[in-house]
């Protein structure tokens, strides 16, 4: 905002003061009528006099009675004179004093524009010609658009705002430039843009009125600062949404991450399953292959009674043989029950294979009898004392895998828990 001052001609404070409005159309221009002078005029569409002609609304701001003239949208200056003076003539009608224009307001549209000065010259000589040569030099710029504005769009505003004041200071007219709305809120700031106005014109006794210095930095240094903290919180608000959406970004990535980790843990549990699926089959058929290499040893002939001594010591050898692991880690008797070989089973047992004894990973003969459905070697490996809660390295028992009512029911009866 700046102001220019040049001397003008004579006004009393209390006399009334005639103000030209000049500029935009539309809903602007009903918006300042609406809010200087408490009416809306019509479309010059809609009025029934012709669309070059001018009107006049009276009102009053403080103790200042005051006559706005809504000047038409004419093609030339000519035109625009002739209708302000053909409408002050008809106020004027019976009064033995002519009413002239004392001074002017111009509604600037769009500040986020640049302006030309080609654009300012032409207003400068139109407010010439309109005002009195008494008080040439008041005139009020008032500029919209400012609620529009982002707040990147304000800071550019701002600089168009100054080159504005800095094209207009043309001596000898007095050109004040204030703002039509409020950044902040949007609010109208035309009655009191008009206001300031008024109260810049003073009382001169002797050599008549004339505009005093417009004290810009004491009136503008409120609006300045509103304005400066209103851009400095658009900053802040556009950083913390920047920092709010860096932190979404990051927090998606994070989700992804976790969902693919728990995906990778679900297949490596799965595969690891698998891998001791196999292991436990593997031993199976380890067991099995063991049983049938010692089923297809040749049977000796039964020892003569000289032979006795020597004969104990082969079965204790052969009994010592069915109770240790071999090199896989199975037994005999494992690979017998789980293979449903009954009389094998039966013939180890009897030659006092352990009916607990336990692979490399905490099988016994009783886990796959049960798990085979083999129930008739499940039934003789209980008979001779099997542990029934035994739990492998997987934390299974017999009770666990068993899967017929029958074997359930056996394996209870011995005492089974888990």
């Amino acid at each position: 905002m700046a102001n220019h001052e040049k001397s003008t001609g004579c006004c009393c404070s209390s006399d009334p003061l005639t103000l030209a409005v000049l500029g935009l159309d539309g809903a602007d221009r009903a918006l300042f009528f609406q809010d200087v002078a408490g009416t809306s005029p019509p479309a010059r569409d809609d009025e029934r006099r012709s669309a070059t002609a001018a009107r006049i609304f009276k009102t009053t701001i403080g103790t200042r009675s005051l006559s706005l003239i809504d000047t038409p949208s004419v093609g030339s200056d000519g035109e625009l004179i002739r209708a302000v003076d053909q409408a002050l003539e008809d106020e004027s009608a019976g009064q033995a004093t002519k009413h002239t224009v004392q001074a002017a307001v111009y509604l600037h549209n769009d500040i986020n524009q640049p302006v030309t000065r080609e654009h300012v010259q032409r207003n400068l000589a139109t407010f010439k010609k309109l005002l009195s040569t008494q008080s040439q030099g008041s005139v009020l710029i008032v500029t919209t658009g400012w609620p529009a504005l982002s707040a990147t769009g304000f800071d550019e505003a701002l600089r168009h705002e100054d080159e504005l004041t800095t094209m207009y200071a043309a001596p000898p007219l007095t050109i004040i430039v204030e703002r039509g709305q409020s950044f902040i809120s949007g609010e109208s700031r035309y009655r009191g843009a008009v206001s300031s106005f008024l109260n810049n014109i003073q009382v001169c006794q002797g050599l008549g009125s004339r505009l005093r210095r417009y004290n810009n930095e004491n009136s503008a240094i409120p609006v300045r600062e509103q304005d400066q903290q209103a851009s400095s919180l658009a900053a802040e608000l556009a950083a913390l949404k920047e920092t709010l959406n860096k932190q979404s970004s990051e927090l998606e990535l994070a989700t992804a991450q976790q969902k693919a980790l728990a995906e990778k843990l679900k297949h490596a549990e799965e595969v690891a399953e698998q891998l001791a699926a196999q292991l436990r089959k593997s031993e199976i058929e380890k067991a099995q292959l063991s049983q049938q290499l010692n089923e297809a040893r040749p049977v000796k002939d039964s020892p003569a009674p000289a032979d006795n001594v020597k004969a104990d010591e082969e079965a204790k050898r052969a009994t010592v043989d069915l109770n240790v692991l071999d090199a896989n880690g199975g037994f005999p008797l494992y690979g017998a029950a789980a293979g449903g070989d009954y009389d094998q089973t039966k013939r180890m047992l009897e030659q006092g294979a352990d009916p607990s004894m336990r692979t490399r990973f905490r099988w016994t003969a009783l886990h796959w009898a049960v798990g085979n459905e083999h129930d008739d070697v499940v039934e003789l490996l209980l008979a001779h004392g099997a542990d029934v809660n035994a739990v492998s390295d997987t934390g299974m028992t017999p009770l666990g895998m068993a899967r017929s009512e029958a074997v359930r029911r056996m394996l209870l009866e011995k005492g089974a828990t888990g």
